[in-house]
């Protein structure tokens, strides 16, 4: 199935909320003399801005019964994109608001949000014309606490995951945040920074490309990174072992890492460590146990 609204039609009431806070935001600043960089330090959430610059507008919804399936898989494309993991919840419920730099219906209606459900697994996927200027599609997702796992293709970030069981996550530009995961987390490839907090299992990071930085906090399993040319990466509160194929460019920092700790190479930056309940082995180390 196909979901989209009429840009003619009354907006949802969760739109008109996000139309006056950032309106009103905006008087705010006017009136007040503050800075643009001070509105983005203290900007409310991304629910009260996915409307910013858009000529063209409407919004988006779509829910699809979750009762028994084992997977939602996300594809989207340029825009903002978060995923909260609800208790008790048995159904997957999409909101959110297309945009475009036209003015015009037409090109805000080939925006499309399609979600459908094939056997145990849920996709809801976001089609974007490249010839809709300024296209984007900000989608926020409430999905069932309970849920096995969340994969997710997206091809400009940002990507915000909270409460869920399991993450699986491509990301083309953007950076991804995951909070709250109660098992694996599983990134083949992003470029652009990632927050990892609070995870109950095991964190593998293929490869990581980009200027930001990565940051992974508490993890009960062990974390696994392969390629990373990013910038630089603080782990810290690891319960298992820590294994970097790659340190890639930047200051990487461990701290209390209960396992072993290996960095197999490093292109150019510092490593610093402490606090490693196991053995300790970085790039020419003449013994590995040292």
């Amino acid at each position: 199935m196909i979901f989209y609204e009429d840009p003619d039609e009354k907006p949802s009431w969760r739109f008109r909320i996000v139309r006056n806070l950032v309106m009103w935001w905006a008087m705010f600043v006017a009136v007040s003399g503050i800075a643009i960089i001070s509105l983005l330090v203290l900007a409310p959430p991304i629910t009260a801005l996915v409307n910013l610059g858009c000529q063209g507008h409407s919004p988006r919804s779509a829910t699809i019964d979750a009762t028994g399936a084992r997977s939602l898989r996300v594809v989207s494309d340029r825009g903002d994109l978060e995923i909260n993991g609800r208790t008790g919840l048995s159904e997957v419920r999409v909101e959110g608001v297309a945009c475009a730099s036209q003015n015009d219906r037409s090109s805000v209606i080939r925006i499309r949000l399609t979600a459908v459900r094939e056997n145990d697994e849920i996709v809801v996927t976001v089609d974007l014309p490249e010839s809709v200027r300024g296209g984007r599609l900000d989608l926020i997702i409430d999905a069932p606490g309970d849920l096995p796992l969340i994969d997710i293709t997206d091809e400009h970030g940002p990507v915000i995951v909270t409460n869920v069981r399991g993450l699986r996550a491509v990301v083309g530009n953007g950076g991804l945040e995951g909070r709250g995961i109660s098992g694996d987390v599983d990134v083949p490839s992003l470029r652009g920074s990632i927050t990892l907090l609070d995870i109950g299992g095991n964190v593998n990071l293929d490869e990581v490309r980009g200027a930001a930085g990565i940051d992974i906090q508490n993890v009960s399993g062990d974390v696994t990174i392969g390629l990373n040319l990013n910038g630089p990466a603080t782990i810290t509160d690891v319960s298992g072992d820590v294994t970097v194929a790659n340190a890639g460019f930047g200051a990487l920092v461990l701290e209390r890492v209960a396992g072993d700790l290996v960095v197999e190479d490093n292109l150019r930056g510092d490593i610093s460590h402490r606090d490693i309940g196991g053995r300790v082995q970085l790039p020419g180390d003449a013994d590995p146990g040292s």
